[in-house]
């Protein structure tokens, strides 16, 4: 029988060697599991908590619940997170009548007029505030993927 091929002598040394012994494949799976177990502990995610909200006439996102602890900086809005997510710099907090009001400045207000002309465009939105940082090995083991909300 004459075969279609040359015989590849490299292919059929590398499984002799690696068919004879279980260390070659022991070693690939230890190799494996530290590299996972590696970049989930290096690799930091963003705990993030989010609110329903409106924006009124004013451009102020106004979130109906009294939550004391809402602070300036970078909030996330959006209408549908698969569509468009605008990060937002909040300048100023104040609560009025058992709601946050959330001032903008400047510069975020092309992001939430996009959000605005969204073909989903209801009124409402939602913003996610980020609330401190965790291991994506903690997220995967520890919370089962579960979220803070």
């Amino acid at each position: 029988m004459r075969l279609l091929y040359k015989k590849n002598q490299a292919g059929t040394k590398y499984a002799r060697a690696v068919t004879a012994s279980a260390w070659p494949t022991l070693m690939f799976l230890v190799l494996g599991i530290s590299v996972f177990i590696f970049a989930a502990i290096s690799i930091d995610l963003d705990v993030m908590i989010t609110f329903p909200a409106e924006v009124d006439v004013d451009n102020r996102i106004v979130v109906s619940t009294s939550v004391e602890d809402f602070s300036a900086g970078t909030v996330y809005a959006y209408v549908n997170r698969n569509d468009y997510v605008a990060a937002v710099e909040i300048a100023r907090v104040e609560e009025a009548a058992g709601r946050v009001l959330l001032h903008p400045e400047a510069a975020s207000l092309a992001a939430l007029a996009r959000i605005k002309s969204a073909k989903a465009w209801s009124g409402r939105i939602y913003i996610d505030i980020p609330r401190g940082t965790e291991t994506l090995l903690r997220r995967i083991i520890v919370r089962a993927g579960k979220s803070y909300e």
